[in-house]
């Protein structure tokens, strides 16, 4: 049973009986969270590795992150990706990787790591 048979049978009177005294929405409910959540988590960990990889070795691009990209919209999506998915080890690396790269050889992504996770050490 999939959603769009579920909308067919809640047409009718007989098929929303059916559909809740059968478990039939809750089922479709289930493989839906279930699915989207196995979609949803690994996109972060995409995010984070392809933004880990173009900062390897390019001064260039890491330069461009710190103009282009918000770190603290970064930083929010990995503290919800902590939270919400089952592959944090994974995320976790990828975030490290992707910081690590980021900051090498350059003073300015460095300073502005820094002052993202340690504000209270530059009031």
């Amino acid at each position: 049973m999939d959603l769009d048979s579920i909308i067919q049978k809640t047409r009718s009177n007989e098929g929303r009986e059916q559909v809740f005294q059968k478990g039939e929405l809750l089922q479709v409910t289930k493989r839906i969270n279930t699915s989207l959540t196995s979609k949803l988590s690994e996109i972060p960990s995409k995010l984070f590795r392809t933004i880990r990889n173009s900062c390897v070795n390019m001064t260039e691009n890491q330069d461009l992150l710190r103009k282009q990209l918000d770190l603290k919209l970064l930083l929010s999506i990995f503290r919800t990706a902590l939270l919400e998915n089952s592959k944090v080890k994974t995320n976790l690396y990828f975030v490290l990787q992707f910081i690590a790269n980021y900051i090498v050889q350059n003073k300015a992504n460095q300073t502005q790591i820094w002052e993202l996770f340690f504000p209270d050490l530059f009031k």
